[in-house]
């Protein structure tokens, strides 16, 4: 049994130091056409060994393809185009929610963190929601 968790503890070890690689390869390829923010169970300290790192980038389709292309095992890509940002918080896009509310930039090459955070902010007011442990609800009253 300890083999066994000495195993996932080593390659555990080395999913981190791939990713770490993948977010400086990604920041020097693209210093200002890419903002890229690690949500979930990772941004938020509740993850296992096994847990994989979702990444929200914000950049164009181009951009988008070539971060596929050298993305390591274990790291959930999702894409948002930088035009479409504030038509996907008005339509509460909850990927793009909780990664501006609960993520961690590793990255913001365009300078958007700051407004996609008030802008979250902003929606989850006017919405009068919270986040519970079963998604986005409305707030009791």
């Amino acid at each position: 049994m300890r083999r066994f968790y000495g195993e996932l503890a080593r390659r555990a070890e080395e999913k981190e130091r791939r990713f770490r690689r993948f977010i400086e390869d990604a920041r020097r390829m693209f210093p200002r056409q890419l903002t890229l923010i690690l949500f979930g169970s990772r941004a938020r300290g509740e993850q296992t060994m096994l847990s994989d790192y979702d990444l929200l980038a914000i950049c164009d389709a181009q951009v988008y393809e070539k971060l596929l292309e050298t993305r390591p095992i274990g790291v959930q890509l999702f894409h948002i185009d930088p035009g479409s940002l504030e038509g996907e918080m008005r339509r509460f896009n909850t990927i793009l929610v909780d990664a501006a509310l609960e993520g961690k930039p590793m990255h913001d090459g365009l300078g958007v963190w700051g407004l996609l955070r008030r802008m979250a902010w902003e929606e989850v007011r006017r919405r009068r929601l919270e986040k519970t442990r079963a998604g986005w609800l409305p707030k009791r009253q």
